[in-house]
């Protein structure tokens, strides 16, 4: 596996993870997002590729990010879902949705070719 198609599949995994993670908690900032992705299974890939994906969004107007005051504590920069992330979000998941469906079914018919391209989980 290449270097490239590493970081295609972390960002493809990770966006809609933190997404989801920003979205439910109103707003989060990068070591709340970190923490919460870790504890739902992600491991060190999250490290390297949190904050420049999260860059990366807030470019694409998915994300946008404010500082925060923080009391004895360093100030920190919070990400905010926008109108535009909250649309990617349910995107992401319906992809993700249709992508579990057809794994599903890989998995209950005990082969790996797949469901056929016009199958259930596939829309035309």
């Amino acid at each position: 596996m290449s270097d490239d198609s590493v970081v295609l599949w972390s960002r493809s995994v990770l966006l809609p993870v933190a997404l989801a993670i920003i979205a439910a908690e109103g707003g989060s900032h990068g070591y709340r997002i970190k923490q919460l992705m870790e504890q739902s299974g992600f491991q060190r890939p999250v490290d390297g590729a949190l904050y420049p994906m999260l860059r990366t969004a807030e470019a694409e107007g998915l994300l946008e990010s404010s500082w925060q005051k923080g009391e004895r504590k360093p100030d920190r920069l919070v990400c905010r879902i926008t109108p535009a992330g909250m649309r990617r979000l349910t995107a992401e998941r319906d992809k993700w949705a249709t992508f579990a469906k057809d794994v599903d079914l890989i998995l209950q018919s005990g082969t790996s070719a797949g469901p056929p391209a016009d199958g259930p989980g596939r829309s035309a």
